[in-house]
C-alpha cells in the first residue's frame, strides 16, 4: 500500500473498518544494509528505504490525528507481522 492509499482509506473508510497497510518487520525494513567495503574488508551501511519509511510515516500521522488505532498481528511466518489500521468511530484526543 503506498501512502497516498492509506490516506485515501482513512479519508473514505468506515468507522471500524481496518486495513493491512504493511507486511513485514516495520522498524527493520525502514533500512537496507549495503556491503560498501572494498576487497576483503567488507563495511556495511543502512540505506533507507523512503517507500517503507513513508508509509510508517503516514500510518502515525493518522494516529496522531485520532483517526486510527495501529495494531499489529504475527504471521506465520518467522519475525514477520501485518501492521493494521482500524478507523476510529470517533476521533480521539492525543
Amino acid at each position: 500500500m503506498t501512502p497516498k492509499e492509506f490516506s485515501d482509506w482513512v479519508t473514505t473508510a468506515q468507522p471500524g473498518s481496518h486495513v493491512v497497510y504493511y507486511t513485514g518487520f516495520l522498524c527493520h525494513d525502514r533500512t537496507i544494509q549495503v556491503d560498501v567495503g572494498t576487497g576483503k574488508q567488507p563495511k556495511m551501511e543502512s540505506i533507507p528505504v523512503p517507500d517503507v519509511i513513508a508509509i510508517g510515516a503516514e500510518a502515525q500521522r493518522a494516529y496522531q490525528a485520532g483517526v486510527v488505532e495501529l495494531v499489529q498481528s504475527r504471521t506465520p511466518h518467522e519475525a514477520v507481522f501485518d501492521y493494521i489500521a482500524v478507523k476510529r468511530r470517533r476521533k480521539a484526543r492525543r
